[in-house]
């Protein structure tokens, strides 16, 4: 997982596959105690969750405490990947509320999209940054009550934003999977949702019990 950590889009030469991002974010995610299934048969190991018969599925389930999220993992080297998820996810998330796994059904509480630069704060590879110190006094004050991060790079705000304009359902948020590292850049990354729920947004580490 450091690979991932460490690489900046200016020196990447990796060329990326869905799957190994997919495998990449879920081993991020199990580190900080997530829970995690894939959406069908893999060569990772990973455990398979269900929807109802001929529903399409996000790539990945995720739960930690009382959280029931699904996934949808894009390859960002390509933008249109990422511009493509802006509206599966939607469409997820008007269709499906409930998943199965492990033979039990669970009432879904969320849906977020990630790429390989998650871990970074980010959904695109090449994006400028806007910090704390730019920010307006209303948007300062959502970021110090925990609403915001104190620093957003600008496309993936505004891919954010306009998800969050979807017709709201209760109880279920709708978002992206970023990083601590928009709050505290010299520390480890940890997962964390920028998400909106009833009207409230959040700005939330993802972190379950670790053995």
């Amino acid at each position: 997982m450091g690979e991932i950590m460490n690489r900046t889009p200016e020196s990447d030469s990796k060329r990326y596959q869905e799957e190994e991002v997919k495998d990449e974010i879920s081993t991020w995610l199990i580190e900080n105690g997530v829970d995690v299934w894939w959406e069908k048969k893999n060569s990772y190991g990973y455990d398979i969750f269900s929807t109802a018969t001929g529903t399409k599925k996000p790539d990945l389930l995720i739960r930690w405490k009382d959280n029931v999220v699904l996934v949808e993992v894009k390859n960002a080297e390509s933008y249109s990947n990422v511009y493509n998820s802006f509206f599966q996810l939607l469409g997820y998330y008007n269709r499906i509320s409930a998943i199965t796994v492990d033979n039990r059904r669970l009432d879904v509480t969320g849906f977020i999209v990630a790429t390989q630069y998650s871990p970074m704060g980010r959904l695109f590879p090449k994006e400028p940054l806007e910090t704390f110190e730019s920010f307006k006094e209303q948007r300062k004050c959502a970021a110090i009550a925990g609403y915001i991060p104190f620093s957003e790079y600008k496309l993936t705000e505004m891919f954010i934003r306009l998800l969050w304009r979807a017709r709201p359902k209760p109880d279920v948020f709708i978002g992206a999977l970023l990083s601590s590292v928009l709050n505290f850049p010299s520390q480890e990354a940890i997962p964390t949702i920028l998400a909106k729920r009833n009207g409230e947004q959040m700005f939330k580490e993802v972190r379950g019990r670790r053995e």
